[in-house]
């Protein structure tokens, strides 16, 4: 089992013993988001939507729910696929063992990189930018919330 931690989100990597593949466990932070539960439906959303209409990679979705779901009372949650990767973050940074330095882009950085990097991005850029929604917000309709 490993823990990683983001701004927003605790993630915790699934290890079987057996040929299962790696799953991931999702969870929203506590006092950093406000309404947790309408992030993780709106992610999952996302996620379905990207999944269903792009060649975005995106982990596929083995379950999710919300605070009232969760059955130690963690909070939403989803679970999904493990992919394997590398962090952005880590290929484009200048190398650095001051954990409080600021992120420098790496100098040395090849172009070859750079440009491998830059197309992946745009790629996804443009699938996204085909969709044209009737309003802006999320793709999942709260019936408590209006539109906008």
């Amino acid at each position: 089992m490993h823990w990683y931690g983001g701004s927003f989100n605790i993630c915790v990597q699934i290890n079987f013993d057996d040929d299962r593949p790696d799953i991931i466990l999702r969870l929203a932070k506590v006092r950093v988001t406000t309404f947790r539960d309408e992030k993780v439906k709106n992610e999952v959303e996302v996620m379905k939507f990207l999944r269903q209409h792009t060649t975005i990679p995106v982990p596929r979705i083995i379950g999710w729910g919300l605070t009232a779901d969760s059955p130690r009372g963690l909070g939403p949650f989803i679970i999904m696929d493990y992919v394997e990767g590398e962090d952005l973050s880590d290929l484009l940074q200048k190398p650095n063992d001051d954990k409080e330095a600021p992120l420098t882009l790496n100098p040395d950085l090849d172009n070859k990189t750079l440009d491998i990097i830059y197309r992946q991005i745009a790629g996804f850029m443009l699938q996204i930018y085909q969709f044209d929604f009737p309003a802006i917000g999320a793709i999942a309709q709260d019936s408590e919330r209006p539109n906008t």
